[in-house]
């Protein structure tokens, strides 16, 4: 149908589920084929059952497989947060309130970086064994030591310092403070540079390794 300049798709309810990617998980106290149904006629471009990078909305249910939990917790780790909705959001939206459910279109990485990032990615350092050779290490500018004369250490043990990420990069050194800030839940300049690099790059995991300062000093003189 078409009305002067106008077209169908003029006319046409969005809905914050139009043209999205919608999971459902669990049980929702409705046949999976209804709520699909439902989700579809407001607009979504899909409906999976699964979690997944691309979904824009997780719907959660009753009784969410360990599993899927698992996989959502892991796209958060990556810095990828699709919008959780449970029924009572949902119920929300097919009642057409909309504005607190919109999402973008793209779904892009916004990383927070936490403590648990550096519990998991944390580095292993043996006394006397250096596994770190030829390898590329961020050193941020606000270093509790002098910043030449760790670029001097790190060199002497072959490594290569630079006060900058890219893809060669694959070890982050954090001061000590910067740890501080990851406990208590803040961020510092430094992680707010790997936050908003780790965004802007081409990579979808976060997999580089983090040491401490303090830790690698240490390892250095381990050396004699």
């Amino acid at each position: 149908m078409q009305y002067g300049l106008f077209t169908d798709e003029d006319f046409r309810q969005t809905t914050p589920f139009t043209d999205r990617v919608v999971c459902v998980l669990g049980n929702l106290g409705a046949s999976p084929a209804s709520v699909r149904k439902r989700i579809l006629d407001f607009g979504a471009s899909e409906v999976r059952t699964s979690v997944s990078r691309g979904a824009h909305y997780i719907v959660m249910g009753n009784d969410v497989p360990d599993s899927q939990l698992s996989v959502l917790a892991e796209l958060n780790f990556n810095g990828y947060y699709p919008k959780v909705l449970h029924r009572a959001e949902l119920d929300d939206i097919f009642a057409g309130h909309y504005a607190a459910y919109q999402v973008p279109a793209e779904t892009l990485k916004s990383l927070n970086l936490s403590i648990q990032h550096y519990n998991r990615l944390k580095v292993q350092l043996t006394p006397g064994v250096n596994t770190l050779y030829t390898k590329e290490m961020y050193v941020p500018f606000h270093t509790q030591t002098d910043p030449s004369a760790l670029y001097q250490q790190l060199g002497n043990m072959g490594i290569y310092a630079n006060s900058y990420i890219d893809d060669t990069t694959g070890l982050l050194l954090l001061p000590d403070s910067t740890l501080s800030h990851l406990r208590e839940g803040t961020a510092d300049e430094t992680v707010l540079y790997i936050q908003n690099t780790y965004n802007s790059m081409r990579a979808q995991n976060f997999t580089f390794q983090l040491i401490a300062e303090s830790d690698i000093l240490t390892w250095i003189k381990s050396f004699g």
